[in-house]
């Protein structure tokens, strides 16, 4: 897909893109420390590895590029975080592997204006930014924030990755995609403590400061999940 769509911009003669990749490319780390721009990319995931070549096609395209790598992006409109928040709301709370992990996490609004932003500020200089909002979460603060905005309890039950990476066999196989909970890739994603990144150089390049913090993006995720009846 993406070589397709450099051959067709070089015959169009476009010399700019901005391409949206995914921390999923950068892979997590070994400690509660932010990774950065500039550290050796090690995805876990197929869709990592995937991104990372077409990052790789990006930058050895000639074309003039900026790569986002945005963390965990959560808002209206997103049907992944819902299969997750609809069983919070059933009062129970599947946490893949053993002890805390951390996260950065980034409200749908918040990546949509820095993409106006960078399209209107026109400079295409070859760099790769992570977007986050600048916070780090635990899962722990996650569960807590959501379980509180539902109103109610939930039962935290901690599944060992190997139990969970055969449970994502099971719907690899015969789930789709959209009717799938968990799926194996996710897993090897989610059995990891460390998925954090620096948005420093995204700040002093573009005065980046995101609006919305966990607490007021989530409640307005949850609102819109309830207002159109996806959640009672």
């Amino acid at each position: 897909g993406t070589a397709n769509l450099i051959r067709a911009m070089n015959k169009k003669k476009i010399k700019k893109i901005l391409y949206l990749s995914s921390h999923a490319v950068c892979g997590p780390g070994c400690e509660k420390k932010s990774v950065k721009e500039s550290d050796q990319p090690n995805p876990v995931s197929f869709y990592g590895m995937t991104k990372k070549l077409a990052e790789d096609i990006v930058m050895n395209s000639g074309i003039n590029y900026t790569i986002l790598r945005p963390v965990s992006v959560y808002g209206p409109y997103d049907m992944e975080i819902l299969k997750y928040i609809g069983l919070l709301n059933r009062g129970i709370s599947p946490i893949i592997g053993f002890g805390e992990k951390y996260i950065n996490l980034i409200f749908i609004t918040d990546l949509v204006k820095l993409i106006i932003t960078l399209i209107r500020a026109n400079k295409f200089s070859n760099q790769i930014y992570f977007v986050n909002d600048g916070n780090c979460y635990s899962y722990k603060e996650l569960l807590n924030e959501i379980t509180n905005i539902l109103g109610i309890n939930s039962l935290k039950i901690y599944i060992p990755e190997a139990m969970a990476l055969f449970y994502g066999l099971l719907n690899d196989v015969f789930l789709r995609r959209q009717k799938r909970l968990i799926w194996r890739d996710k897993v090897r994603e989610m059995a990891r403590k460390y998925w954090l990144c620096s948005n420093e150089k995204l700040r002093d390049d573009f005065n980046f400061i995101p609006k919305y913090m966990l607490k007021q993006g989530m409640k307005e995720t949850i609102d819109w999940y309830r207002t159109h009846g996806f959640l009672k």
